[in-house]
């Protein structure tokens, strides 16, 4: 639920934490405590009915990672190719509204993501994007769009969606092999590498912004993959924002003015 979510966002943006407590809550982002196969396969055959059999029968019981709304589960389809089945924790929605329920936590949040905001809007649109990333088939949709927008790209990859195995908790898409952030800067990749890389991350997270008024809301590094050139691939696009174009506009007018240093710019744009 929300304090898994809350040390994932913990584990990579606040930079005071120690850095013992840094790399401990760094496990939050690609493990926790795993949802047993069987209620897993409950969930499968629940949503995709006879379908599900054939998708359990050629997948993984042990996860290959699990994290807070959904653990994922490498199989391989009927038809040959080999996937990543994501499926929902059992009573994820119910514990999320739970937890924003309880005294303090949502203000607690909310002085976490944003110190000073108007905190009662701030907990609500965070428990409409949290309970948002529970619906796999909205996912699916974004993870299309997100496909579609970076089609032949030649440094950033989306998995294919196999919408036909997919449901409101099952999302099926290709299997996709790739390092950890921390794997790929252990093995000292070139700076050609890293630079490819980099670019890769400017370009997916604040140029799909600019460019089409899209951002993938959840940047953390459990959610991406990084192969030894510096080619990137996105796996989780459950928090997803629009933004129409007066909004982006003053961002990008943001972003210049705090470049330049420009602090009536600064006040004009975010006016």
């Amino acid at each position: 639920g929300i304090a898994m979510k809350v040390g994932q966002i913990l584990s990579y943006v606040d930079d005071a934490l120690p850095a013992e407590a840094g790399a401990l809550l760094g496990v939050l982002r690609t493990w926790s405590p795993p949802t047993p196969f069987e209620a897993v396969a409950a969930i499968v055959r629940a949503d995709l009915g006879d379908r599900g059999e054939l998708l359990l029968a050629g997948l993984d019981r042990t996860p290959a990672s699990s994290a807070s709304i959904g653990q994922v589960h490498r199989g391989r389809l009927p038809s040959g190719e080999e996937v990543a089945v994501k499926v929902r924790h059992p009573g994820i929605e119910k514990a999320i509204r739970s937890d924003f329920q309880a005294a303090g936590m949502g203000s607690w949040l909310a002085q976490l993501l944003a110190p000073g905001a108007e905190v009662d809007s701030l907990i609500a649109e965070a428990k409409a994007a949290f309970l948002e990333e529970c619906d796999y088939r909205l996912e699916a949709r974004r993870q299309q769009r997100f496909a579609e927008l970076y089609v032949d790209h030649p440094d950033i990859t989306i998995p294919a969606g196999f919408h036909e195995w997919a449901s409101g908790g099952v999302l099926t898409m290709a299997w996709q092999e790739g390092e950890s952030l921390e794997a790929f800067l252990a093995r000292a990749p070139s700076a050609e590498a890293r630079l490819r890389a980099s670019r890769a991350l400017y370009e997916f997270y604040v140029g799909t912004l600019y460019r089409h008024g899209v951002f993938n809301a959840d940047p953390h590094p459990g959610n991406l993959l990084f192969q030894p050139e510096g080619i990137l691939t996105i796996l989780d696009h459950g928090s997803v924002r629009e933004f129409d174009s007066p909004t982006v506009e003053a961002i990008a007018a943001l972003s210049r003015a705090v470049r330049q240093d420009d602090e009536p710019a600064m006040r004009s744009a975010l006016e």
